[in-house]
């Protein structure tokens, strides 16, 4: 779903809608006084004025948003407009990222009005902290910095406790940057829980957490996160085995430890994928899915695209390849898949490289990749004198050796 069309409710109550949609207008036509006005005759103790007031009246409309999802989750609107939850329903409507609208849903959930089975209204769950944004005293980075601490206190602490570490962080930011109120979140965990024993295995297990970052422009991609215990242990005991230093003849290893941790955790995802235990997502069995161009290929330049959007260098992609188990599949110049086979190796490399003087024609080069969860594989010939001589996918039938 790329739009949202809205449709008016004709049993909609009009007296609330009046309200609302005037409501709209005053702010609308607040902005565009604002906008207009001309600033000239302040003086700069006024504009200092202006932006404190704008600043407060800017963060109150987060506890707007708050209501609005909450409205929305109850009405379950998104089963309506056929989208993937209240977040996916916000990416539609306002064209944000799906990052900003879950991040909007998860703050409605806990700073936004509740209410309960029986219908009776209920505090948000940072009562404080939602009171405090609602006035404006604080930011929404405030918010999720005060939030972000209380949901990791050791969830044995006692309700009292837990409700006075808010009100003491959610007083502090009402002076601070949301960086300083980060020093004085960090120093109240640890007095509250200053050797860690008050944490058990629930705690931990809501902690546990391993994010990948967005691809940058030079292809790396960031990872922070937290292990539990018996996760750390099963990465130190794979660790110790594939990141130890691997001597080039009498030179040291030239990697450094993060740079062996980095290759590790390569190996031992290559040898998940080779085991072919991994379960299998949607039918298909776990595999690294690329697709690449024959030009590229030709010219061993350029990237290839995997299934979740990301890029490999073509040479990276290649080596892949060679070790992949090919499937052969023709598309037409729209695209359009035409044909689906599958192939086997069975003679040696050295037998494939024979035929090279018997036929004249040095093996072909390969792309192997996905496309709709199936391996495939782009076969360019390739002459002697190194020319290709063709760019269509050719693979010969099963019963001939290759």
């Amino acid at each position: 779903m790329s739009s949202i069309e809205l449709v008016a409710d004709n049993q909609t109550d009009a007296s609330v809608s009046g309200a609302v949609a005037a409501a709209l207008g005053d702010l609308t036509r607040a902005v565009d006084v604002l906008q207009q006005h001309s600033l000239d005759g302040l003086r700069d103790e006024d504009l200092l004025g202006v932006f404190q007031q704008l600043e407060r009246q800017r963060r109150r409309l987060p506890t707007v948003d708050h209501r609005l999802i909450t409205e929305l989750e109850c009405r379950s609107t998104a089963v309506r407009f056929l989208a993937r939850g209240t977040a996916g329903l916000l990416t539609d409507l306002l064209h944000v990222d799906a990052a900003e609208a879950k991040a909007r849903v998860r703050a409605a959930a806990v700073l936004g009005p509740r209410t309960a089975i029986t219908g009776e209204a209920l505090d948000p769950v940072y009562p404080a902290t939602s009171a405090a944004q609602a006035a404006g005293a604080i930011s929404e980075r405030h918010a999720r910095v005060i939030t972000g601490t209380i949901g990791h206190l050791p969830h044995n602490l006692d309700a009292d406790t837990t409700a006075r570490a808010e009100r003491t962080l959610v007083d502090q930011a009402e002076g601070l940057r949301p960086s300083e109120l980060v020093k004085v979140a960090d120093r109240l965990t640890a007095y509250l829980d200053p050797d860690g024993m008050l944490s058990d295995d629930t705690d931990r297990a809501a902690r546990r957490a391993l994010r990948i970052g967005r691809q940058r422009a030079d292809g790396m991609s960031p990872i922070t996160g937290l292990l539990d215990p018996a996760t750390r242990a099963l990465v130190d005991a794979a660790f110790s085995a594939l990141a130890r230093p691997v001597p080039d003849g009498n030179l040291p290893d030239p990697r450094s430890p993060a740079q062996r941790h980095h290759d590790a955790l390569a190996a031992v995802c290559r040898t998940a994928l080779a085991s072919d235990t991994l379960p299998s997502n949607r039918g298909v069995s776990a595999t690294v899915a690329l697709t690449m161009s024959v030009t590229d290929v030709e010219k061993a330049a350029g990237v290839a695209t995997t299934a979740t959007g990301g890029v490999v260098p073509i040479r990276d992609a290649l080596a892949m390849a060679a070790d992949a188990h090919p499937m052969l599949c023709l598309f037409d110049t729209d695209g359009q898949p035409l044909h689906l086979g599958r192939g086997a190796r069975l003679a040696s490399t050295a037998q494939r490289l024979a035929l090279t003087p018997a036929t004249g024609v040095a093996p072909a080069r390969a792309a192997t990749f996905l496309r709709n969860g199936a391996r495939c594989t782009i076969w360019t010939t390739i002459s002697t004198a190194g020319t290709p001589t063709s760019t269509a996918c050719v693979w010969p039938a099963p019963s001939i050796i290759t």
